[in-house]
């Protein structure tokens, strides 16, 4: 009788664990998938600093996110470069990077729905190369790539229809290496607010990872104490 029970148990809780391992591969599975779809440009002119100097092409853009939450975003946005001239000061270069001197190309990248109400932004920057040195006329594209400082919640990415990009000039003056302690510490107080932001969208993260985790630890309990109730009422 004994031998029964216990060859019964083992049989219950490998049907039990079975079944959680195949809702955690079916949940891969959707995990795994990528979400795909088309958006437009809210305004082809840039807002802001560097309106007079660059515009979006206006076309259709197509757009993907991996499934789940906290997901990459990709697509790539055409800019093309227009006439005017950068204002450049005497012997400044264009820079690409916020640790160069030089005059420096910074965006914002946000998204809205059909009626063009803002949802949030999703990426920001500065433009490289293959965008800050594009003659009048040429274009070239900015790949956006919105890494887990990125979360959507609910259907914001179904309702993503449009974007925009709004834009910033700065004459970015950095200091050399060799300054005292005391300015690199000015420095470091100075780093740019997006770490921040970063540093708070990994907190959220993982507090949702904990959450999750607990739901999954009740979950077992619970299928356990159904499979231990089950053997007492044998008894």
């Amino acid at each position: 009788m004994k031998r029964n029970l216990i060859a019964l148990f083992v049989a219950t809780t490998a049907i039990l664990l079975s079944s959680c391992g195949g809702e955690n591969k079916q949940n891969e599975q959707v995990q795994e998938s990528e979400m795909t779809k088309t958006v437009r440009p809210l305004n082809v002119k840039l807002q802001g600093d560097l309106a007079d100097y660059f515009e979006i092409v206006d076309k259709d853009y197509k757009v993907t996110k991996e499934a789940g939450g906290f997901a990459t975003v990709k697509f790539n946005i055409e800019i093309k470069r227009l006439d005017k001239a950068l204002p450049l000061n005497a012997g400044e270069e264009i820079a690409t990077y916020s640790s160069d001197n030089g005059l420096l190309l910074g965006y914002n990248v946000e998204i809205f729905d059909e009626n063009g109400d803002f949802i949030k932004k999703i990426d920001e920057g500065h433009f490289k190369e293959d965008i800050a040195m594009l003659n009048p006329g040429e274009t070239g594209f900015l790949k956006v790539e919105s890494y887990v400082s990125v979360y959507f919640e609910g259907d914001e990415f179904e309702k993503f229809a449009k974007f925009r990009l709004t834009s910033t000039l700065k004459h970015n003056l950095v200091e050399s290496s060799d300054t005292s302690s005391t300015d690199s510490e000015t420095a470091d107080a100075d780093e740019d607010p997006s770490d921040d932001e970063f540093d708070k969208a990994l907190d959220k993260a993982a507090k949702k990872m904990d959450k999750e985790l607990d739901k999954a630890a009740k979950k077992m309990d619970k299928a356990l104490d159904d499979a231990a109730n089950a053997l007492n009422d044998l008894w």
